[in-house]
C-alpha cells in the first residue's frame, strides 16, 4: 500500500515495512520426497522402512541395502536396481545418519496436500476412478 501509494500516487511517506527483515526460510524437507517415491518404486520398500534407512546399510558395491527393523519385525536385504543406486548416489551424505532426515508424517502430509486425512480430501475432490484414468493416458 505504501509502495504504490508512493509510486503510482506521487505520495511521499515513507513505508515503515520496507525496513523489517523477513526471517530466514525453514529447512526444506520437500526435495526428498520425490527420490522417497522413486526410492519406493524401485525396492517396494515401505514408507516406514525408507524413511530409518540408514547409509551405514546401504552397500552400493554389493547393491544392497540391509532393513533390520522391518514391519513384521524381522531384517530383510533389499536388491538395489541401477535406478534404486543413481538415486541414492545423487542425495546429499552431509551429517545425517539417515538417508532421508524426515519423518514419516512429513511424507504422509506430502501425499494428502494438507488434509488431515484422506476422507477429508475426499470431501472436496469428488474423484471418479474414470476421470482421474482419463487424465492419467
Amino acid at each position: 500500500m505504501f509502495e504504490v501509494a508512493r509510486k503510482e500516487w506521487g505520495i511521499h511517506v515513507h513505508n515503515p515495512v520496507r525496513d523489517i527483515k523477513l526471517p530466514a526460510n525453514g529447512k526444506t524437507r520437500d526435495p526428498f520426497l520425490l527420490p522417497i517415491v522413486q526410492l519406493a518404486l524401485e525396492t517396494a520398500m515401505r514408507q516406514g522402512e525408507l524413511v530409518r534407512l540408514r547409509w551405514k546399510h546401504i552397500d552400493l558395491k554389493r547393491r544392497i541395502a540391509y532393513l533390520p527393523d522391518t514391519k513384521n519385525g524381522e531384517s530383510r536385504t533389499v536388491p538395489l536396481s541401477s535406478t534404486a543406486i543413481k538415486v541414492l548416489l545423487a542425495l546429499p551424505r552431509g551429517i545425517h545418519v539417515q538417508v532421508f532426515p524426515v519423518t514419516t508424517e512429513a511424507v504422509k502430509r506430502a501425499y494428502i496436500t494438507g488434509h488431515k486425512d484422506l476422507r477429508m480430501l475426499k470431501r472436496y475432490t469428488h474423484l471418479r476412478a474414470e476421470d482421474l484414468a482419463r487424465k492419467l493416458g
